[in-house]
C-alpha cells in the first residue's frame, strides 16, 4: 500500500482577511443577478402580453374600419336618396303650374263631353321655364271644341297669353300648338 503524504507547506498569508462588512459584497452580487433574471423573464412576459394586446387591437381596429365603412356606404346611398328626393321635391314644384294647365285643359274638354284628347304634350326648357310650349290634339274635326279650351286657358284661375299659335285640322282630328305664358295683372 503505498501512502501519501500531504506534501504541502504552510504559507504565510500575504493580506489581511475580508471584514465582515466586505463578506456582504458577494451577496449582493448574486441577488442582482437573481433580480435581473426575475425582471427579464418579468419583461419578457409583459412583452409577449403587450404584444397579444396590440394584435387583438389592431383586429378591433379592422373590424370597427370595416363597419365606419358600411355605415359610409349607407351614408352615401342615404344622401343619394335624399338628393333623389329633393329632386323629385323640386320636380313636383316645378310642375304645379303645368298641373293646373293640364287640369284646365281636361276640365273644358270634360265639361263638353263630346270630344276627347288624343294627346297632350306640355313642356318647359331650363332657359326658360315660364314658357310653356304645348301640343293639343283633339278627336274629332270639329274646331269649336279647341275654342272652348282656349277660352278657358284665356279665362281660367290661371290666364295664359298665347303666342306663335298653330292649328290644323286633320281627317278625324285638331291639331294645335302654342307658346303659353302665364298672364298676371302686373303684366307678364
Amino acid at each position: 500500500m503505498l501512502v501519501c503524504h500531504d506534501l504541502k507547506f504552510e504559507i504565510a498569508p500575504v493580506a489581511p482577511p475580508l471584514s465582515n462588512g466586505l463578506r456582504v459584497i458577494p451577496v449582493l452580487f448574486y441577488v442582482a443577478v437573481a433580480g435581473c433574471a426575475f425582471f427579464t423573464a418579468y419583461f419578457m412576459i409583459q412583452k409577449n402580453a403587450s404584444e397579444r394586446a396590440r394584435l387583438a387591437q389592431e383586429r378591433v381596429t379592422a373590424e370597427e374600419k370595416k363597419k365606419i365603412a358600411q355605415i359610409q356606404m349607407k351614408y352615401n346611398e342615404l344622401e343619394g336618396d335624399v338628393k333623389k328626393a329633393s329632386s323629385m321635391i323640386d320636380w313636383v314644384k316645378g310642375s304645379s303650374p303645368i298641373q293646373r294647365l293640364a287640369m284646365t285643359i281636361n276640365n273644358s274638354i270634360v265639361k263638353t263631353g263630346e270630344s276627347s284628347i288624343r294627346s297632350l304634350k306640355l313642356s318647359r326648357t331650363p332657359e326658360s321655364p315660364w314658357q310653356i310650349k304645348m301640343a293639343l290634339t283633339l278627336n274629332g274635326s270639329d274646331a269649336e271644341y279647341l275654342n272652348d279650351t282656349l277660352d278657358a286657358l284665356a279665362t281660367g284661375p290661371e290666364k295664359y297669353k298665347r303666342f306663335n299659335p298653330q292649328r290644323s285640322l286633320g281627317e278625324n282630328s285638331v291639331n294645335y300648338t302654342a307658346t303659353l305664358i302665364r298672364h298676371t295683372e302686373q303684366g307678364l
